[in-house]
């Protein structure tokens, strides 16, 4: 796999167990930004839809029927597999200044989605407790 998503509560776990297993590793990312490996594996959280508030891969998930589950998920990023889409780049379409005068706001529209080419491109381990 490419990369590792998870739920908040499922990065944290598999941490605090690679580091007390002594299998605890970095790299760096594109950014410079430290990012926890397993074996190779980047491994991230998925992170909040919009609200902020609401898991993208939620850390109490009860898919195999009990309770605080969650779930990884295994990614193999490239042709064939998955890979990114965009109708077109990132456009403005509404710029103005807020009823304070001093605060802008600014949207910007960007259809993007992923494309799942290969039924082995993607795995998902569930039931996993943290």
């Amino acid at each position: 796999a490419d990369i590792g998503l998870t739920s908040k509560v499922g990065y944290l776990a598999l941490t605090k167990v690679a580091r007390r297993e002594g299998l605890y590793d970095t790299t760096r990312d594109a950014f410079d930004r430290s990012v926890f490996t397993y074996d190779g594996t980047p491994i991230a959280w998925a992170g909040t839809l919009g609200d902020q508030a609401t898991e993208i891969i939620k850390s109490n998930e009860t898919k195999s029927g009990g309770t605080g589950e969650t779930s990884y998920v295994f990614l193999r990023w490239g042709e064939p597999y998955v890979h990114g889409l965009q109708m077109h780049a990132p456009d403005r379409i509404f710029d103005d200044i807020t009823d304070d005068g001093v605060t802008r706001r600014v949207v910007f529209e960007w259809p993007v989605g992923l494309s799942v080419l290969h039924r082995r491109s993607m795995v998902r381990l569930y039931g996993v407790i943290g």
